[in-house]
């Protein structure tokens, strides 16, 4: 594999899955995979739309011996039904749930678009549902963030289960200025609805003082929505919020809870706000979390463009190889 500013050609089949993979097809049937080691950066800028731009960055901890985040970009959809997809996973507890949702995520969702006709929200919740259903592991699970754009309207949706929590970033003229607002909600016991759920559900035990919900086997879990984890026997909901986004915000930004729980907003928005060039602007942020704080987590941030980023103009014409990287 090869690392940081290099994107990997098509690799030929191997025993072991990758590690982390960005899948940045657009309209081939092709795959970039990179593959992270302990310690390293890996990222990838992909045009996903004349107007839709996506910058990611994911790092091994230097610390972890495994990399169970995943991160998919790419465009599916049957027939003219085209959409934009830019999915980040944060699995625990193993791979094989992760691996799962990541590899049967676009066959799910086009089958579900043929069977709903256009309402979107619910492709998205009996996507959630069918890949919950299909998890053969009960003691995996990951959490699950993704922005879904229909590229004939340009309306981005969101949808999502855990904690790895999705901004929205309006930027101003004077680049100095922001606006940002959350757009989901962690899934965590803090949550009043969620402990009411959990409190009318047979299998209830508990919780741990920190937060953790105790399962009937007596496992702990630091969420109280993911795909997998059945071991919780329904505790642990794998219905998603599904939110029709406004269409005023520039940038969404898509992290895991490796980037949110030592980085505020502010520092992410200020990073993103402030760069000359929206390619590379998710390794630049993920380089100042690395340098300012620990390096032991694995971290993934996704910086989704939904208007003209800085450095695209209408008469600039961006190196784009068929895979839709630019370079």
């Amino acid at each position: 594999m090869l690392f940081v500013v290099v994107f990997a050609k098509k690799q030929k089949e191997k025993k072991s899955p990758a590690l982390c993979v960005f899948d940045c097809r657009m309209r081939v049937s092709k795959t970039c995979a990179l593959q992270p080691a302990q310690g390293q950066c890996q990222h990838a800028d992909v045009v996903i739309s004349k107007n839709v731009f996506a910058s990611a960055s994911v790092f091994q901890g230097n610390q972890r011996t495994t990399m169970e985040d995943r991160v998919l970009i790419t465009t599916c959809g049957p027939g003219p039904n085209r959409f934009g997809l830019v999915l980040l996973l944060d699995g625990h507890g193993g791979s094989h749930c992760v691996d799962y949702v990541y590899k049967h995520f676009v066959k799910t969702l086009e089958e579900q678009t043929l069977k709903m006709e256009g309402d979107v929200a619910e492709i998205l919740h009996n996507t959630f549902a069918t890949l919950d259903h299909g998890v053969s592991d009960n003691d995996t699970g990951t959490t699950v963030s993704c922005l879904l754009i229909d590229l004939n309207t340009e309306q981005p949706w969101l949808a999502h289960v855990g904690d790895s929590s999705v901004y929205g970033l309006k930027t101003h003229v004077d680049a100095a200025k922001w606006t940002h607002q959350k757009l989901t909600v962690d899934h965590k016991v803090t949550e009043p609805r969620e402990m009411q759920r959990l409190r009318a559900h047979p299998a209830f035990r508990g919780v741990t003082p920190d937060g953790y919900v105790i399962s009937p086997s007596g496992d702990a879990l630091n969420m109280t929505r993911a795909i997998g984890d059945h071991s919780f026997e329904g505790l642990i909901s794998s219905k998603p919020d599904v939110v029709r986004l406004e269409q005023h915000w520039d940038v969404i930004i898509l992290a895991s809870d490796g980037v949110w729980d030592v980085m505020s907003v502010d520092e992410v928005a200020a990073s993103v706000a402030t760069a000359p060039r929206w390619q590379g602007s998710a390794q630049a942020v993920n380089s100042a979390r690395n340098a300012t704080y620990e390096q032991h987590d694995n971290t993934s941030i996704v910086l989704v463009y939904l208007r003209q980023p800085p450095s695209v103009t209408a008469s600039q014409t961006l190196d784009v190889d068929t895979h839709g990287l630019v370079h």
